[in-house]
């Protein structure tokens, strides 16, 4: 009995000492990766005097943003579709590590999975900008939309700690693609000389979009019961994400996009694999 008690104060000292560890080497990265910002970005000096917040001409010029967007359709349609698919992949992160702890997987797997979507994501990006360059981004985000759903899906269903690392291996490929394609076909939808005003209200709603899956998620498991909870009148929880891909699937079919050249394509801004927009 006191061997157990001494061992369990052992692993929980490590425990400890790893978590503490872990956010030294997370300080380390951000620190390491944001030296090239620092020494080699130029960055404009601010002119004049510095100006207090005008909160009522920042709320007028965000109405005149909205009237000016609403005239571009295509463009309207996509950040209602993106509003929808970026809440499933914002669920999909924010939920992941509490859905695979209600199934009874340990810290470490979880863990493990969350640092091979990481590591993944960065070339597989890569790969995603060279689909779209050849094929277009909107195919291209087709593709990542569709490869969710499936992950959802057989989320509902999975059981073993491979599973859930085999489908973290999948989510990294389409993790970095979504999110750069979904800015340049955003780009390709607006005016050029209005890429600030309008990507600043992409922004605005992808951080929007982070709240409403998880609640729903939060709600289902809790009325059912069960995350696993697929019979009678309450949907999976997953699938519930899975539902949240497909409404948005459904209204991205309906964007047209202008016809473009490989070459124009390039040009268009890239995101960093794993921002959030």
């Amino acid at each position: 009995m006191c061997n157990d008690v001494e061992t369990s104060l052992v692993w929980s000292r490590r425990c400890t000492s790893a978590v503490r560890w872990s956010f030294l080497t997370v300080g380390v990265w951000w620190l390491v990766f944001s030296l090239p910002l620092f020494l080699w970005v130029d960055e404009p000096l601010p002119s004049g005097k510095r100006r207090r917040v005008d909160f009522a001409r920042t709320f007028a010029s965000l109405s005149h943003t909205f009237r000016h967007l609403s005239e571009y359709r295509a463009a309207w349609a996509f950040l209602f579709a993106y509003w929808l698919y970026i809440d499933g992949v914002d669920t999909i992160v924010v939920m992941a590590a509490d859905y695979g702890k209600k199934l009874g997987f340990e810290t470490t797997i979880l863990i493990g999975a969350i640092l091979m979507i990481q590591f993944i994501a960065f070339p597989a990006a890569l790969v995603f900008g060279r689909l779209g360059e050849r094929y277009g981004p909107k195919r291209g985000i087709w593709i990542a939309i569709v490869t969710y759903m499936g992950v959802t899906a057989y989320a509902c269903i999975m059981t073993s700690p491979v599973e859930l690392l085999v489908l973290a291996a999948i989510i990294g490929l389409v993790q970095g693609g979504n999110q750069s394609l979904s800015r340049s076909l955003f780009s390709l939808l607006i005016p050029q000389d209005k890429n600030a005003e309008f990507f600043g209200f992409y922004n605005v709603v992808g951080k929007a979009a982070a709240v409403n899956g998880p609640i729903l998620v939060g709600f289902v498991t809790l009325t059912s019961g069960s995350p696993r909870m697929g019979i009678g009148p309450y949907p999976n929880p997953v699938r519930t994400c899975s539902d949240i891909f497909q409404a948005g699937l459904r209204n991205r079919v309906h964007i047209k996009v202008p016809n473009t050249t490989a070459r124009a394509l390039r040009e268009q801004p890239s995101a960093v694999p794993g921002s959030q927009s």
